[in-house]
């Protein structure tokens, strides 16, 4: 459990390339930082339970989104996560489908915002121990 007793989610990437833009042209970085996203609202924390279904939240800094975020290149970049899709339970493990938008520009930088949708697998019954 994150804080406030609501679910929390840290996800470490294997390495992905990051597309830019700058006067010279294109060319990517390569990312490899962990997000992090707390204070997520859902009806209850068993996975058994939540087995298909799909929720939708709002971009910060509206009521009841959820606080996500990743350090890259020492700069802090929130993440704007608007749906999260739980699969069904299979031999004890589902697969949770985020949608999200990363704010890559948020603080100034060269860096460019992206749309990404990741799935991560989930294996115990209970998400405070994701």
């Amino acid at each position: 459990m994150g804080a406030l007793d609501k679910p929390a989610l840290e996800v470490a990437f294997k390495r992905f390339e990051i597309p830019m833009q700058n006067s010279v042209g294109a060319y990517a970085l390569l990312f490899d930082a962990p997000l992090s996203a707390n204070f997520i609202s859902l009806p209850c924390v068993d996975l058994d339970v939540l087995q298909t279904q799909s929720f939708r939240y709002p971009v910060n800094p509206a009521e009841g989104y959820i606080d996500a975020s990743v350090y890259f290149e020492d700069v802090h970049n929130p993440v704007d996560i608007t749906n999260l899709e739980f699969g069904p339970l299979v031999d004890g493990r589902l697969t949770l489908t985020v949608v999200s938008r990363w704010l890559m520009s948020y603080e100034g930088t060269a860096f460019d915002d992206f749309d990404l949708v990741f799935s991560v697998s989930l294996g115990d019954l209970r998400m405070s121990q994701w």
